[in-house]
Order: structure tokens, then sequence, then C-alpha cells
């Protein structure tokens, strides 16, 4: 999901919020320009406090799994903010919704500087991202003996002074011997959390963030107020509601099986193949992808991985991309599309 928030420097020139995935057409997102601090759509909260920097502008994208990442321009009277009063400190967007409420993003300055001036305004840019970046400022060698991958996360991740909060369906095999070798924090723990099929994504709330790590959609709720978004289609006057305007849905050619086989000294003559079939219905649909070592060493450990693989796979035949104004949209989230044709 990409976010692009303008505050217009003068009156007759609308601000506009746009959100889609990256290639589809942008539309414009309906903020209310105003030209008075208090009382703003969008207003934004720093560590120095609510009168020195003041909200301008605002973009960005955000994604299961990823790091989102919020370039935030700010304005001040100010021309000699020192920018380690910011870095490493909290930044939230407050962001009004339609029919009352407040959705807030909410990240941590990663970078800061002074970009330009604005009549008698200087203006600052807030490089914003999640706390788990962070954990790619560090690397480390350590063995993890006799844990299952949500409690290696949970240890690496305990060093961190921020919240995580898991919400898994299924248990996992507990890993005899497991290295992180000659990588960050952040690298081995999505590297192992998509290595069984587990996603996350950030949960924000005024003055933080929680990450949110699952596997089953099925544990997901919509963001308050929004768990049915209306489609307007372009030629319809766009009413003052939230709302897609844009939808398109298309299917990619997949493989439709998936197998594995690994070997197990301790029993060399047992079969260790597992496999996980979604035959697609269109042609050229049955074709499989074959994997040596499997990376288990008994079928009960072997069976989960080949089933997240072919859902890994399956997940990529069926795409929607759309594009519109809906101010509670966001990744983990929920929504029925109604009045789509």
């Amino acid at each position: 999901m990409r976010w692009q928030v303008n505050i217009a420097p003068r009156q007759g020139s609308p601000p506009r919020c746009l959100a889609g995935r990256r290639g589809s057409r942008l539309s414009s997102y309906g903020f209310s320009a105003r030209r008075h601090f208090v009382n703003r759509v969008l207003n934004v909260t720093t560590a120095l406090g609510p009168t020195v920097l003041r909200f301008a502008a605002l973009s960005g994208r955000e994604a299961l799994s990823r790091l989102f990442d919020f370039m935030v321009t700010l304005k001040s009277e100010q021309k000699d903010l020192d920018p380690e009063s910011m870095l490493g400190t909290p930044v939230t967007v407050e962001i009004e919704l339609q029919g009352g409420g407040t959705r807030h993003l909410n990240g941590q300055c990663i970078h800061f500087s002074q970009v330009g001036k604005q009549g008698r305004y200087y203006l600052y840019e807030a490089q914003v991202k999640p706390w788990l970046w962070y954990a790619t400022r560090r690397s480390d060698y350590q063995i993890f003996q006799n844990l299952s991958v949500p409690d290696m996360v949970k240890k690496v991740l305990g060093a961190y002074p921020f919240q995580t909060r898991f919400m898994l369906s299924r248990s996992y095999r507990t890993w005899e011997y497991c290295v992180q070798y000659r990588e960050t924090d952040a690298n081995f723990v999505m590297r192992m959390l998509e290595n069984e099929g587990i996603w996350f994504w950030f949960e924000h709330s005024a003055g933080e963030h929680v990450m949110v790590i699952t596997d089953d959609v099925g544990l997901c709720d919509p963001f308050p107020g929004y768990a049915t978004v209306p489609y307007y289609g372009p030629d319809f006057t766009y009413p003052d509601k939230d709302h897609l305007d844009h939808w398109t849905a298309g299917g990619r050619v997949k493989p439709g099986k998936y197998m594995a086989r690994d070997y197990n000294f301790k029993m060399p003559r047992a079969d260790l193949t597992t496999r996980h079939e979604t035959p697609g219905e269109h042609a050229h649909g049955s074709y499989d992808i074959f994997d040596y070592p499997g990376g288990y060493a008994t079928l009960d450990e072997g069976d989960p991985y080949a089933r997240s693989r072919m859902e890994e796979l399956h997940a990529a035949h069926k795409r929607g991309h759309a594009a519109g104004r809906a101010r509670g949209m966001a990744p983990g989230r929920l929504f029925t599309l109604e009045n789509h044709p």
C-alpha cells in the first residue's frame, strides 16, 4: 500500500492522498486542507513537543512482512533543529477518519534533515520505520537448541524494548539445532518466519506500534469502521465517503504440485517424500516443483513445509489491484468490497 498526503501551502491547492499498489493507477484521497494547525485532519506528534514541528506532507509504503517506510515532511519556525533530538525517537501521524475516530501511523525516526524553506517555515524530513528496523543494525552468531521458530523469534526480539504479539493457530516443530550465522537479527527473524509460513504486520496506535506475528488470515480483523468498503466506478460522481474507485482481478499460471524429499540416517529405509497438490483449473496447471533436501527429519516435520510452499505458490495465482480513498485500509486488515459489478 502506498501513501501520499500533502497539506496545501496556500488556499486553492487541495491536498491529495494516494493509496494503492505499486504500478496501479492511483486516485485522489479526500483530505481537507486547513491553514491552521489545531483541528487539522492530519496531525503529527514528535519528541520535540506539539508546537515545534507541524505536519506538511506524508509519503510511504507498507505491506505484509515488510518494513514500512514513511517520509514525513515537517515545518518549523526554527531553522537550527538538532537532528540528534529526533533520531531514535517515536513519530506519530494522526489521520482523522470519516465518521469519527483516528488512525495512527507510528514509527521510529531513523533519519532527520532540513530540506528547504517555505515562506516563514523551515522544512524538515523525518524518515520513519518500524522498530524492527533496529534489528537490521545488529548482527550476531547464535546457536539455538531444542526451540521452535516462534521461541527463537521471541528470544531474539526480546533484546529490543518494543512489543510483539503472536497470533498462531498451528504448532511448530522443535529444532534440535539452528544457527544464526553472519546475518542481522532482522534477516534471521524474517528468514525463519518465512520458512515456517508465518507472516507479520504492524498495528499502530498513539505513541507506539506492535509487531503482530500470525499464520492464519482467519485471525485477522477489519479496521474499525471499515469492515465493508464500497466501490464506485470512475464514471460515478465521487461521494463524500471513503471508497474504492478502481478494482481489477487477474490470474497467473502457477505450478500445481510441490514435492520435497529428505534423508534421515537414523531411518535409512524411510521414504521421507512429502507432497501437496492444488492443481489449477487452467491449462498447464499441473507442473510440479521438487526440492531436495527438504530440511526435515520426519514426515510429520516435512508435511507442514510442503503445505506452506504450496500455499506460497498458490498465493500468486489470483491477485487483485485496487485504488481509491479509504483511510482505514491497512496491511493485516480484512474488508469486504461491495457494489462492484
